[in-house]
């Protein structure tokens, strides 16, 4: 596996979250439980890994991409 620290820790912190926001968690309640300070810095990095933002997956719940 070639892959740093840092993006081994960001891949399971975004998988994490997609399982919150499936389960209608708030955007603002799985930033903080994914560790993010910053609504606005967690949906920049989710946006990263994923390609769109995590308002994505609040409006399509069949999601199923992890």
């Amino acid at each position: 596996m070639n892959i740093t620290p840092y993006k081994y820790i960001q891949k399971h912190r975004m998988d994490f979250a997609v399982q919150l926001l499936q389960k209608n968690n708030t955007i603002s309640e799985v930033a903080e439980l994914c560790g993010f300070t910053e609504v606005s810095s967690f949906s920049r990095a989710f946006k990263s890994h994923f390609g769109y933002y995590p308002t994505y997956i609040k409006k399509n719940s069949s999601f199923t991409n992890v």
